[in-house]
């Protein structure tokens, strides 16, 4: 089999590749990689990313490039230029929309998470500092919902070009 896709053992960026593989009746390896393995198998990969798509003895990654190519493959094609740019200017839309939902989700897990937090150490009587670049960002979400609750906080506010002196002491958690 000279085919291969590694991606993580999960849906993700993978799973639309892997249906277009078995549309296309290409028969594939499909190699799942645990988020354990990943430190070690990340530095092999082409810039450190997934997933990665071995063909022949190339590989590539970037998963709409994958995709175009399989479906060429497969002649999910228009049957004009304009066809395929249609084609392409949809895919990209939703890709699009697909990176503005994976972002809003991290914003929520993260604003969770810091609020659990935040509460845990005004319910015991302990400070909570809020430190940030000095821009609005992630953090002004996190900023109101605290003023909004009336906890009070210590709000630090880093100059971008002093982030890498402050990031080493700081923790997740």
């Amino acid at each position: 089999m000279s085919t291969k896709l590694t991606y993580f053992d999960f849906r993700g960026l993978g799973e639309s590749l892997r249906y277009l593989l078995r549309y296309a009746g290409i028969d594939f390896e499909d190699v799942r990689i645990t988020f354990e393995e990943w430190p070690k198998v990340k530095t092999s990969m082409p810039f450190g990313q997934m997933p990665l798509y071995e063909e022949k003895g190339k590989t590539v990654t970037q998963s709409l490039a994958i995709a175009r190519y399989i479906a060429k493959k497969a002649k999910l094609v228009g049957k004009t230029d304009w066809e395929d740019l249609e084609i392409d200017a949809i895919v990209d839309t939703i890709n699009d929309i697909r990176q503005r939902i994976s972002t809003y989700l991290l914003n929520a897990i993260v604003c969770t998470l810091l609020l659990r937090r935040v509460l845990f150490c005004s319910c015991v009587n302990m400070s909570v500092k809020l430190t940030y670049f000095n821009l609005r960002g992630r953090a002004e979400v996190i900023r109101y919902l605290l003023k909004y609750g009336g906890i009070e906080f210590e709000d630090v506010r880093v100059p971008s070009e002093d982030w890498m002196k402050v990031k080493p002491s700081m923790y997740l958690f």
